[in-house]
């Protein structure tokens, strides 16, 4: 889970229980609770080897611009910042990220990926609303027989076919309110995601 909503879908094009992390901004996590094995009820049946809780920062103690690139045509942008707004704080950060990949035919894969978040209180006693979104489009080199390589046909990063490629996108909003008392504690989460995968 990532900021109190599943991650794990059961149907998708890369099979029962696939983990789309495309979406996380490492930069906001603020910690990771980890369970090993298939031990723990309340993770279901994707948690077959283990199960990660991922939790974003309400709030950052400075501004974060990063701007970074590398070869095949690999780029990211990345701007955060958390302002006050009364007695709650904002965090809102943008990433955008392009690469080509080694590939003959370059990925052209796109990011955008964003993420708004208002939080009133801290974590035992508070609430917070979360919206994210995240879009990708890519070109991609997939399988190719060896006998293409073999024969010349095609090098090894080529493609057979340098019309494969798909888009994604992944939208959620969520609500988290906890309270907490000497013996007892309450939490809330509600959620909506919307997500597509078009290979």
């Amino acid at each position: 889970s990532v900021a109190g909503m599943p991650v794990n879908m059961p149907t998708h094009g890369h099979g029962h229980g696939y983990s789309d992390m495309n979406f996380l901004i490492p930069e906001l996590v603020s910690g990771v609770q980890f369970s090993k094995g298939p031990y723990f009820a309340e993770q279901g049946d994707f948690a077959t080897a283990g199960a990660a809780n991922i939790n974003y920062a309400n709030f950052l103690g400075k501004t974060i611009v990063r701007a970074g690139g590398g070869s095949g045509g690999f780029g990211r942008a990345l701007v955060a910042a958390s302002p006050r707004a009364g007695a709650a704080r904002v965090l809102a950060a943008l990433e955008v990220e392009h690469n080509d990949g080694p590939w003959d035919v370059p990925d052209q894969h796109r990011k955008v990926n964003g993420v708004v978040r208002y939080t009133k209180g801290d974590a035992v006693n508070g609430w917070s609303l979360t919206g994210m979104g995240y879009r990708a489009t890519w070109d991609s080199t997939d399988q190719i027989p060896q006998r293409a390589i073999d024969e010349r046909v095609i090098g090894r990063l080529g493609a057979i076919n340098p019309t494969d490629g798909g888009d994604t996108y992944r939208y959620s909003g969520s609500m988290e309110w906890q309270r907490s008392r000497r013996n007892a504690t309450t939490k809330v989460v509600a959620y909506g995601i919307g997500y597509d995968l078009s290979l």
